[in-house]
């Protein structure tokens, strides 16, 4: 949206004069120059109508970025925290577009947003009647259980693992437990009570 001049704002109000000598049009008369400082004030407020426009887009906004950080809940507390006015744009994008979900594609997505390519999610089933002879007899608690297999990250990349934990614990089904594995090794997730799982 364009902004309206001084100038423009000044002809308009000349426009809306009498007719007659007592009301001049040179811009060297008094009368002129009450009209510009008049429409110097009319200009800046309508400049700050265009930005209101930009103000409203969470990627043009500068000065209610912080109102827009405020009400997604950003910084996230998960997340390393980037000071940059474009870095935090994106973040309050990304928040806005999130979709969410509480199934293996959505916790898979998640992972691979932070670079951990290839990953997947093994779920335990209770053993049924319908189930099949060659299907293990998985007790009771490990029904609430699920884990999250990741590559291994190259050393240095400890606060993307800490980013990663703390997105699954804080997005996992209320009544489920994570374990989340990096290649090898598993990381016990701090729902998980001592000794309420055998395994590494």
């Amino acid at each position: 949206m364009d902004r309206v001049t001084a100038d423009r704002y000044r002809e308009q109000l000349q426009a809306l004069l009498p007719q007659g000598a007592a009301w001049p049009r040179r811009l060297s008369t008094v009368w002129s120059g009450l009209l510009s400082g008049l429409a110097q004030e009319l200009a800046r407020v309508d400049g700050r109508g265009v930005d209101l426009i930009d103000e409203a887009l969470p990627d043009t906004t500068v000065e209610l970025l912080p109102d827009w950080e405020r009400v997604l809940g950003l910084p996230d507390g998960c997340l390393p925290r980037e000071d940059t006015m474009q870095a935090r744009r994106e973040a309050v994008l990304a928040k806005l577009n999130a979709v969410g979900g509480q199934h293996a594609a959505y916790y898979i997505a998640l992972a691979d947003e932070l670079g951990y390519a290839g990953a997947w999610v093994e779920e335990f089933h209770p053993f049924t009647a319908t189930s099949l002879c060659t299907d293990p007899l998985n007790t009771d608690p490990w029904c609430f259980v699920w884990v999250l297999h990741v590559p291994q990250l190259p050393p240095g990349n400890e606060a993307t693992d800490r980013a990663l934990e703390c997105l699954i614990a804080r997005y996992r089904p209320a009544h489920t437990h994570v374990v989340v594995r990096y290649a090898n090794r598993y990381i016990r997730s701090g729902y998980i009570k001592p000794g309420y799982f055998k395994g590494g």
